[in-house]
């Protein structure tokens, strides 16, 4: 399987899909009341506009991003084995993910508590989902 910088993109591409469809059943199926009053958008936009296939597949590429990013430090960090690239996942999105969209909650006009801890919780969902499907392709 081809390999960039040693990270296996088939692991990536794996990954990058099965993050695409969490998200897609956590903010569409489960959650789209929250996640729309956290930002205050208005339940027209928040359909209308998430529903683009363009957009699905800005989604993707950033989910793509998000995984090759996990493999690579994978890589580098020499983390091996499925607890450990779980494990890792989650110290990721906790200091890495999670502060940069928190922003709208202390700084924006919302401040809503429950739709943050809601993203928080679906990057932390994300991320340990993205290390167990990493955590199964060698790396060199």
């Amino acid at each position: 399987m081809p390999r960039l910088f040693g990270v296996n993109m088939l692991g990536v591409v794996c990954a990058a899909l099965l993050m695409l469809c969490l998200g897609y059943v956590w903010f569409v199926w489960l959650f789209p009341e929250a996640n729309r009053l956290a930002f205050g958008w208005a339940k027209s936009d928040y359909m209308e506009t998430n529903n683009s296939v363009v957009w699905r597949l800005v989604g993707f590429i950033l989910e793509f991003a998000i995984a090759f990013g996990i493999g690579l430090l994978f890589k580098w960090a020499g983390v091996r084995g499925l607890h450990n690239c779980i494990r890792f996942s989650l110290v990721l999105a906790s200091l890495i993910a999670i502060p940069p969209v928190s922003y709208h909650f202390a700084y924006g006009p919302y401040h809503d508590l429950l739709g943050s801890l809601q993203v928080a919780a679906h990057l932390i969902a994300n991320f340990a989902l993205a290390g167990a499907i990493m955590s199964k392709f060698e790396y060199e």
